[in-house]
């Protein structure tokens, strides 16, 4: 997923991969919202 993230900024901003971080986070359910309600 990383590599794909990379290749999309660099297509669209010109950005090279190894100038750019990706960070991941273990997200609650009830701190994603969407269609007016949240998941958890």
């Amino acid at each position: 997923m990383t590599d794909q993230f990379c290749e999309l900024i660099k297509a669209l901003l010109g950005i090279e991969k190894d100038r750019i971080y990706v960070g991941f986070n273990d997200v609650n359910a009830s701190d994603w919202g969407w269609n007016g309600r949240t998941f958890g």
